[in-house]
C-alpha cells in the first residue's frame, strides 16, 4: 500500500497538467523526513512549490493519504479555476472542513460522487478522512482524465468486487497507470 501511494503521488504530481516547473534552487524543504537523498523528494518539493501539497514540518511519509487529502492534490495539480460553490453536497464536509472547496470543486466536476450503499443509493457523505483504497484512487485519477477511453478492456479477475469502478480501472490499465 505505501508503494501504492507514493506512485499515486507521483502520478498526481507529474502527470496532471499543471504548467512548468519553477526554475531556480532557491527552495529549502520544510519537511524534516524528506531527505534530498529519498526517491520521492521531487514530487513533494513539486507539490510545494505548485501550492498542491500543503508545507509544515514533516510529510509522514509512510503515512496513508484520505479521500480528502488526494482529493484536494487531485485539484489542486489540475489547477481549476475557482467555482462558485452553493451549500455542501456531503452531509460530512461543512464549509468549515479544510478541503471543502477541492472536494466540492470536484464534485461539480464529477471527479467525485460521494459514497453509496450497497445498492448503489447515495448516502450524502463523502467520508472525507476515511483512508483512500485503491480503487478510489484509481476512480478519481480516471475521472479527472475525462477524455481518456478504453479501447482494450484489461482483465482482472477480482474486478467484480469493485463492479462500481469498473471502468475507471479498466481506464488506468489502458494508459498503463496499474497492471
Amino acid at each position: 500500500m505505501k508503494n501504492f501511494l507514493h506512485s499515486i503521488s507521483v502520478i498526481v504530481l507529474f502527470l496532471l497538467p499543471f504548467g512548468v516547473f519553477a526554475q531556480g534552487n532557491e527552495f529549502t524543504m520544510p519537511f524534516s523526513d524528506v531527505p534530498a537523498n529519498v526517491y520521492f523528494y521531487t514530487p513533494v518539493r513539486t507539490g510545494l512549490e505548485r501550492n498542491i501539497i500543503n508545507s509544515g514540518t514533516t510529510f509522514n511519509p509512510s503515512n496513508a493519504l484520505t479521500r480528502a487529502e488526494y482529493t484536494d492534490w487531485v485539484i489542486k495539480a489540475l489547477a481549476v479555476p475557482e467555482i462558485t460553490i452553493g451549500a455542501p453536497s456531503f452531509s460530512d464536509v461543512p464549509q468549515s472542513f479544510p478541503q471543502y472547496r477541492s472536494i466540492e470543486t470536484a464534485k461539480k466536476l464529477g471527479i467525485v460522487s460521494g459514497m453509496s450503499d450497497k445498492d448503489g443509493n447515495p448516502t450524502g457523505q463523502f467520508l472525507p478522512n476515511k483512508t483512500l483504497n485503491r480503487a478510489e484512487a484509481a476512480v478519481i485519477l480516471m475521472r479527472s482524465f475525462q477524455n481518456v477511453t478504453v479501447v482494450d478492456e484489461a482483465s482482472f479477475p477480482d474486478l467484480d468486487s469493485v463492479a462500481w469502478a469498473a471502468v475507471e480501472i479498466k481506464k488506468s490499465a489502458k494508459v498503463k497507470f496499474f497492471k
